[in-house]
């Protein structure tokens, strides 16, 4: 096969807007963006594939509304946008 199972979550640095289904589980899109046409229709990336995502990774949409809802506690109603101090969020990691 040309792919292989995920043995984990993503590196937030390696994560795609475009590609990803599970982006918006760890980060908004950014808002200097246009979404992908895909996604403005309410469609998900495509990678991976579901055959070969990491254990846990599906449902992606409830792991959506728990970042948002944690962001929004934290007092970070940018969606994470900005990290501490200016920083982009992947600085905290």
């Amino acid at each position: 096969h040309f792919y292989h199972p995920e043995d984990g979550e993503p590196d937030r640095r390696c994560l795609s807007y475009t590609h990803d289904r599970d982006y918006e589980a760890y980060k908004e899109i950014p808002p200097n963006v246009q979404a992908p046409p895909a996604r403005r229709n309410g469609q998900r990336g495509w990678c991976p594939p579901p055959p070969f995502c990491y254990d846990g990774m599906d449902p992606v949409a409830p792991r959506i509304v728990e970042r948002r809802t944690r962001e929004l506690q934290a007092g970070r109603p940018d969606g994470g946008q900005q990290g501490q101090q200016g920083q982009p969020p992947d600085a905290e990691l």
